[in-house]
């Protein structure tokens, strides 16, 4: 890719090509699970990406738990995610448990080139965001859990040097964006085999260096319901779904690429409490970028530990599928006692 004095000039003069970039780590789904559920994780939330989904679940979550991922978006970007959280059970006595943890996004353009008036390349440079925040979750006996998540942004789009070559620069100041963001969310399990979320994400703002302007990240609200109607040590199926509605008024790549409205319905099954397989169908009102299946699968030791690969569909009308790693660790403490007492699987 290419910056070019016009193209600069373009990105200076206006705050909407920024938001185009900014705060994208804020919003794109974090790991390999999730992409394949087309984000229909608010009703579901028991792994450390409860943070961005609802994080009401992270307080119904037991012990410590770890998820990281990697994928490439676009063929543009390198996306990197870590999440972790720790459960303290109860907590002053009562059937209460208290959870706190931490998360890290972090992303990467592909290679950039400065060329300045005169055609000659002056040097490369990749542009980068990153986000980190800390959250926690309440739960109130097995039933309902309540949490909230705070984030800090921020993201480097030019460097002060590219600035300076073309004769834009403010002493070698780079342009960069900063932000805060915060998330919160509930989550009620009436039953075993029902659960309903409600979660409000993207609570925030951006400011961006030479600009006066704030915009704000697309809140979004989501309401999710998943139930399973299956649950046996042979087989656990679970029937998911979810609405989303992007509430911010101002135009962002987000709002514009998925329309106000999406809607997604998916299932995961796990056989032998071994392989998991999930597919999924998103809809947007729209823009049909964002709208299709999605599929992946999940190997690991019952809910312990888990690998999961997910096959994202194809965006811009490419034939190229994108893919998700993810690595989940749920509950460590208690697969160290199930070790430890030679417990196996429950078959």
């Amino acid at each position: 890719m290419k910056t070019t004095l016009g193209a600069f000039l373009c990105l200076l003069c206006s705050s909407s090509a920024l938001a185009d970039y900014g705060g994208a780590t804020l919003m794109l789904w974090p790991t390999a699970r999730s992409v394949a559920l087309g984000g229909a994780m608010t009703a579901l939330a028991d792994e450390p990406d409860a943070e961005f989904w609802n994080p009401g679940g992270l307080g119904l979550q037991p012990g410590a738990s770890f998820a990281a991922s990697a994928r490439r978006w676009l063929d543009l970007r390198d996306l990197r995610y870590l999440g972790g959280d720790w459960t303290f059970s109860r907590v002053a006595g009562a059937d209460i448990d208290v959870n706190a943890g931490i998360d890290f996004r972090y992303s990467q353009d592909t290679p950039m080139e400065a060329i300045n008036e005169m055609g000659r390349l002056i040097g490369t440079y990749r542009p980068w965001d990153a986000a980190t925040g800390v959250h926690g979750g309440v739960g109130i006996g097995r039933h309902l859990g309540v949490g909230l998540a705070l984030k800090y942004y921020h993201a480097l789009h030019v460097p002060g040097w590219v600035l300076d070559s073309i004769g834009f620069g403010r002493n070698h100041e780079a342009l960069t964006s900063v932000g805060h963001a915060a998330d919160a969310g509930v989550l009620y399990r009436p039953l075993k085999q029902l659960a309903v979320g409600l979660g409000l994400s993207n609570l925030g703002w951006v400011r961006y260096s030479w600009l006066t302007e704030v915009d704000k990240l697309p809140t979004t609200a989501r309401l999710g319901l998943c139930g399973t109607p299956v649950d046996i040590p042979l087989v656990r199926a679970r029937l998911l779904g979810e609405a989303s509605l992007i509430l911010t008024e101002e135009s962002t790549a987000f709002a514009d690429a998925g329309g106000r409205l999406w809607k997604t319905a998916a299932a995961e099954v796990t056989v032998l409490q071994l392989v998991s397989g999930r597919i999924s169908y998103l809809w947007t009102r729209d823009y049909a970028m964002w709208q299709g299946w999605r599929w992946g699968i999940g190997v690991g030791y019952k809910d312990y530990v888990r690998l999961d690969v997910t096959r994202d569909r194809p965006y811009f009308s490419t034939n190229r599928s994108e893919w998700v790693l993810g690595l989940a660790a749920n509950n460590i403490i208690g697969l160290a006692d199930e070790l430890k007492q030679g417990i196996g699987f429950d078959w």
